[in-house]
């Protein structure tokens, strides 16, 4: 139906929204002036002031002509004051236009969108309390009457009212062959279960078990001239295959046409859409419904109440022709708090039910053939965002009002969110920011927090797969931890402060976002405190850190730098869970380092509840299930891996709903450089054939032979060691006597030493293992040669290794490890010191400062060892500095000792140290070294 004309003036910022009066003469095709009304006679009264438009009337104006029940199958709610708005009342919207009332005028607000962030589609309703003419207005945000909530509790002098929308929660069950007759059937549960652990004893199926008098279940035989909406179909009983509608009725599958649920205080009403068919007779028709109070799985009176509230109400409505039909008020039930899921059967038809039939069985029990009409059976929930069945245990428990029980995403211990270490051995740690930007009013009233659920979902399975912490802002936390773009700001820096260039983060922000650009923050209310912006308005920076620009800033990005630098990141994902996300695709949001993920375009994000954003409920999902980990070998879950059952879920929805919202990604993560921190060891070991293994030291006669084996195993963290070159050291008495082989990666092979030659002391060895090519960190290669023992004397035999950093040439790592083989003869010689005792200096030093105030800071390490493995343990350390003592160890006994020793200086300063150690035997070894501290220039 048209708008009628309006009379009620409405101001809405500078523009007075006065609707023309709307000629309707049919011959005319432009609006002219009226002729004068004609006088009436003296002797007739003038006539009657019309009754001003009461809250029934209101809300039939409401749901008659702007928000019809079946004019369309989405789920919309409304709201409205129960007293009507007075001269001087203003309704304001977060978009900035304000609406003056200057006549007693009923206020509507509906939501078109209730499953969605804001901003989205709402109307706004004004109808003249007088005329009942009214007036629609677009609007994206829920509105304020007088500067406060509509939701808010206690600072009205009305109540409000609610209108929730009544559709399908469809749950198909298996189908099955019927012989009952063709006709319109009900999909209330007759035999499964109604709610959780309540069996459904409903009379749907023709041949229930569940009716009084062995009634079959209730069904209307000739269908389409009367129905609840504008369709119907016909099937052979709730479980045929071949249903019109492309399932079985049951359960809950039967295409049912939009209905809705009027709340009124401690009052109830439904309203229906009812059509009659242009060849159907003129008669008066009859709407009974019953709902299941008591949730005990049937109708009849029981704990709660009588189940049968609407009673043979009559309906007329004239063939050709579709109304809004509103019951009498009732009571849903006789407890304060109104039970929800409940089941609720509605009959259309020509005949009355039977009062009498079904006094003593408690009332109507739903069952029966009737000629005419139609039956709908709704799974009825007291909220305009009930829960889809894949995120509540289903059906949900009965007597948990609103909703039903539901249950958190996931379950278990979730992959991680990656691998501990990088590609070279660092370590990886993970962060995660999660800034909750505040629900609106509307949802905090009703207990469906959608941005809160979106955060704690997050939240819950980046703990659990082992993310760190960094922040978790809400509306409602004290302190730092509220919502504000200073603490956001803090957070950031925050995260700068405890972060590597290999780490990954991720940042996920949930909130209602506006169509001109930003996300709202609120507070605990639901009111509107600040917005986070994309970037600072112009091209210019405010210097202000209240951007998500700004904020990101603190992170910057670290390509091809050292993975250990701290404060920069090359891997950090930012979520961003709100309508018309497509905003923030823009430079400096997006950018290298990031990976950033907007859910929608310019277009809503849809949620639920439990569950929040649908987006969100899929990447949730994604995050706990490790089959989302798409690596080979496995190693976790992250963010772009859990991307993209994002998509997946957001699809499926918009699917369902017939939607369009579409996520957007913008990838440029980078790679950081390995930390050069290379590492090799070298063990050195001869064969025992009295152990019967690889010894330090073993005892033989001149004469015999031995076998050694050196092992050289790339010990560093995180990167290849190339071109390894390996130097033994064998004593005077011990000669090279071929045999050499050499194992790596599993293959054995002869190989000789490259170049053998001999020194002072003896022989030396060398193997030059560069075309073995990269040493891996945990590789080893193995060297094994023979040798012959010549003369009586200790043989101390040194295998030294060293290579060069793969990522830093230049860097070039070095081990070394003895083997002892004692050769007994018959007159044995001493030992020289240096041959059993060993002693090493090492000096550094590090100035600080400028010309004018240079300190330096020097470092010493001594250390000293038993050549021998034992045999000749260090008794004292001592080093003299500049010609004077300066440490002495004290008594020791002991293979190897050493020692750091650290003292500050003046810059330009000389230092000359001499180190001695002795031995058990009275041996003693010396080394010196001197130093000048670095002068600044």
């Amino acid at each position: 139906m048209a708008a009628r004309g309006r009379t009620t003036r409405v101001r809405a910022g500078t523009l007075t929204a006065v609707l023309a009066v709307v000629c309707l003469l049919a011959s005319m095709v432009a609006c002219q002036q009226p002729s004068p009304p004609p006088v009436p006679p003296p002797d007739e009264p003038p006539p009657a002031e019309p009754e001003p438009l009461d809250k029934l009337g209101a809300l039939q104006v409401l749901l008659g002509e702007v928000l019809t029940p079946a004019s369309s199958p989405s789920r919309v709610s409304a709201y409205m004051p129960s007293e009507p708005l007075s001269d001087g009342d203003v309704v304001s919207s977060e978009s900035g236009a304000r609406y003056a009332v200057e006549d007693d005028t009923w206020f509507a607000f509906i939501d078109d969108e209730p499953e969605a962030f804001y901003a989205h589609s709402t109307r706004y309703v004004f109808i003249d309390a007088a005329s009942g003419d009214y007036e629609v207005v677009s609007e994206s945000w829920p509105p304020e009457i007088n500067g406060s909530s509509m939701w808010s509790a206690g600072t009205h002098n009305w109540h409000l009212i609610e209108v929730l929308s009544l559709l399908d929660s469809a749950v198909p069950g298996a189908a099955s062959r019927s012989t009952a007759p063709k006709a319109d059937y009900g999909d209330a549960p007759d035999g499964t279960d109604a709610y959780w652990g309540i069996p459904g004893r409903f009379p749907t199926l023709y041949a229930t078990a569940n009716s009084l008098r062995g009634r079959p279940g209730c069904h209307t035989v000739t269908t389409g001239q009367e129905t609840l909406g504008r369709s119907v179909s016909a099937e052979m009983d709730a479980t045929d295959p071949n249903d019109p509608d492309g399932v079985p009725n049951l359960v809950d599958s039967d295409s049912d046409e939009r209905a809705f649920i009027i709340l009124d205080g401690s009052d109830s009403r439904l309203a229906f859409t009812v059509s009659v068919k242009q060849s159907a007779p003129d008669v008066t028709r009859y709407l009974n419904v019953l709902i299941d109070f008591d949730q005990s799985g049937n109708w009849s009176t029981g704990s709660n109440g009588d189940e049968w509230p609407v009673v043979n109400f009559t309906v007329n409505v004239a063939p050709g022709d579709s109304e809004t039909v509103i019951t009498p008020s009732f009571a849903w039930g006789t407890r304060i708090v109104r039970f929800s899921p409940v089941w609720m059967r509605a009959l259309l038809s020509r005949s009355t039910v039977s009062e009498g039939t079904f006094k003593r069985a408690g009332g109507w029990d739903g069952s029966g053939k009737f000629d005419y009409g139609e039956v709908e059976d709704y799974f009825a929930f007291l909220m305009e965002k009930p829960p889809p069945p894949k995120l509540v245990r289903w059906p949900p428990a009965p007597g948990l009002p609103p909703g039903g029980d539901g249950k958190k995403n996931g379950g278990g211990q979730p992959p991680p969110p990656g691998p501990t270490k990088g590609p070279c051995g660092y370590d990886i740690n993970y962060h995660v920011i999660v800034i909750n930007c505040g629900d609106n009013s509307k949802d905090l009233a009703q207990g469906t927090p959608i941005v809160q659920g979106s955060c704690d979902a997050v939240s819950g399975a980046a703990q659990d797969q082992g993310y760190s912490s960094v922040a978790n802002l809400g509306p409602n936390k004290p302190g730092s931890s509220q919502t504000s773009l200073a603490n956001i700001g803090n957070a950031f820096s925050q995260l700068a402060s405890s972060v590597k260039c290999g780490d990954h983060v991720l940042i996920y922000i949930c909130g209602h976002g506006r169509e001109d650009g930003g996300i709202a923050i609120k507070d605990s209310s639901g009111r509107t405190q600040e917005n986070m912006n994309p970037t600072d308005n112009g091209d210019a920076d405010d210097g202000k850190d209240n951007s998500l620009k700004d904020f990101l800033k603190k992170i910057p990005a670290c390509p091809d730098q050292d993975c250990e630098k701290p404060a920069c990141c090359c891997h950090v994902t930012v979520i961003l869970e709100s309508c018309f996300a497509g905003n923030f695709d823009v430079d400096g949001v997006t950018g290298e380092g990031r990976a950033v993920v907007g859910t929608s375009t310019d277009t809503e994000s849809w949620a639920t509840y439990p569950g929040g954003g649908v987006y969100t409920q899929g990447l949730v999902e994604g995050m706990r299930d490790e089959e989302t980990d798409t690596d080979d070998p496995p190693d976790g879950v992250d963010p772009q891996e859990a991307h993209e059952n994002g998509e997946d879920s957001v699809s499926e929805n918009n699917k369902k709903r017939g939607k369009s919202q579409e996520p957007w990604e913008d990838s440029q993560l980078c790679e950081c450089k390995c930390p050069c921190k290379p590492d090799i060891d070298v063990d050195k070991w001869v064969w025992s054939d009295a152990e019967d293994g690889w010894v330090n030291q073993i005892e033989v006669e001149p004469g015999d032979g031995v076998r050694f084996r050196i092992e050289i195993e790339n010990t560093g963290e995180c990167t290849d060691i190339v071109d390894v070159e390996i130097i033994d050291e064998m004593a005077g008495c011990l000669e090279y006597d071929n045999d050499a082989t050499l194992d790596f990666a599993g293959d054995s092979e002869d190989r000789e030493p490259d170049r053998v030659w001999s020194s002072a002391g003896g022989s030396l060895l060398l193997w030059d293992l560069g075309e073995f090519g990269p040493l891996s960190p945990g590789e080893v290669i193995a060297i094994e040669y023979d040798a012959v023992a010549e003369e009586p004397g200790p043989n101390l035999n040194k295998a030294t290794a060293s290579g060069h950093c793969s990522a830093d040439y230049s860097n070039i790592v070095v081990s070394a490890d003895l083997a002892l083989v004692m050769v007994y003869g018959e007159e044995a010689p001493p030992p020289a010191p240096e041959d059993v005792l060993y002693i090493s200096l090492e000096i550094e030093a590090e100035s600080f400062g400028d010309q004018s105030s240079c300190h330096s800071f020097v470092i010493v390490h001594v250390a000293a060892e038993d050549l021998t493995g034992g045999s000749y343990p260090v008794q004292t350390v001592s080093i003299e500095m500049n010609g004077l003592p300066w440490f002495d160890s004290g008594p020791i006994s002991t293979t190897y000792y050493s020692k750091t020793l650290e003292f500050e200086a003046d810059c330009g300063q000389t230092f000359d140290f001499l180190a001695t150690a002795v031995n058990d035997e009275g041996m003693h070894v010396i080394t010196a070294g001197s130093i000048t501290t670095p002068v600044l220039d």
